[in-house]
C-alpha cells in the first residue's frame, strides 16, 4: 500500500478569548499576556513537549508556535493545547550557551471535557463562558489585563 505524501496545510486562525466556547475542528491561537502563561500551564498540568509528533503535523523546521499565544488544535475526538514559554536554562547550559529559546508545553483534553476546560482557560484570560456564551464586561476584562484583578 502506498503512503500518501500530501501534507495538510495549516491555516492558523487567531481568535479572541470569547470565541473559545464555540470552536469547530481546526487550528486556533488566542493572544495571552505573560502572567497568564504560568497560570494556564500550571492549572492544566501541562507537560514539556518533546517535539514528536510535530505540532499540527507540520514538517521539522516549520515554526508555528510563538510566545504570547495559546494554541489549540481542535480535532474530532481531542483538543491539543500548546503554550510557549521562555526556556529557563541550567547553569551548564548557560556556560555552554546551548539551549532553545522557547520551551513548548502541551496537554490534551477529551471532547467531553472541552467545554469545561476551555471555560476554565477563558476564566484565566479574563472572561466567563456560560451556556449562553456571555462574557464579563469590557471594563472587567480591561482591569484583568492591566493586572488589577487576579
Amino acid at each position: 500500500m502506498k503512503k500518501s505524501t500530501k501534507k495538510e496545510e495549516v491555516k492558523m486562525e487567531e481568535i479572541t478569548k470569547e470565541s473559545l466556547s464555540n470552536l469547530s475542528e481546526g487550528y486556533f491561537r488566542v493572544p495571552i499576556i505573560e502572567g497568564q502563561t504560568e497560570k494556564i500551564s500550571s492549572s492544566l498540568k501541562m507537560r514539556e513537549y518533546w517535539g514528536i509528533p510535530r505540532p499540527f503535523g507540520v514538517e521539522f523546521g516549520d515554526r508555528l508556535i510563538e510566545e504570547g499565544f495559546l494554541y489549540l488544535w481542535v480535532r474530532k475526538s481531542v483538543t491539543v493545547l500548546y503554550l510557549a514559554t521562555k526556556y529557563k536554562p541550567s547553569a551548564l547550559q548557560l556556560i555552554t550557551n546551548n539551549y532553545p529559546a522557547l520551551q513548548i508545553m502541551s496537554c490534551t483534553i477529551r471532547r467531553d471535557k472541552q467545554e469545561e476546560i476551555l471555560g476554565e482557560i477563558s476564566g484565566f484570560l479574563g472572561c466567563t463562558i456560560t451556556r449562553d456564551n456571555q462574557s464579563k464586561t469590557l471594563g472587567q476584562i480591561s482591569s484583568f489585563l492591566k493586572g488589577e484583578i487576579s
